[in-house]
């Protein structure tokens, strides 16, 4: 939208959230786990590795982790971690070029990630 429109990202984002207040528009929420599969198959990995981000994500929605959070990033954080458990491996460079998000989003969400996984 934004290289067409020609508006930069942050007067975008602002009058589309005016819109959505002025309109009282309900817009459904993103369910990370529906962007899992979209990423997984654009970066090639296993069927064992989506099912074990799959159980990632359903184990720190438990705890409140992805509520405000951007549900791609989330959902390649918790791909890359399922890759690391299931020894495939995975770059934050594929991982992002699949998502069409930065190496370092990824790497800053997995941080928080992976730190609710290990305690849960």
């Amino acid at each position: 939208m934004q290289k067409v429109s020609g508006v930069n990202r942050r007067n975008l984002t602002k009058y589309y959230r005016l819109l959505i207040k002025e309109f009282n528009w309900q817009i459904p929420v993103v369910d990370p786990t529906q962007c899992v599969v979209r990423i997984a198959n654009n970066a090639g990995v296993s069927e064992k590795t989506k099912r074990t981000a799959i159980d990632i994500l359903h184990k720190v929605k438990q705890q409140g982790f992805i509520d405000g959070k951007d549900p791609t990033s989330v959902a390649a954080a918790a791909i890359y971690i399922a890759g690391k458990k299931t020894k495939e491996v995975l770059s934050f460079k594929k991982i992002g070029s699949a998502a069409n998000i930065t190496e370092l989003t990824i790497r800053n969400v997995r941080k928080r990630l992976e730190i609710l996984v290990e305690n849960s």
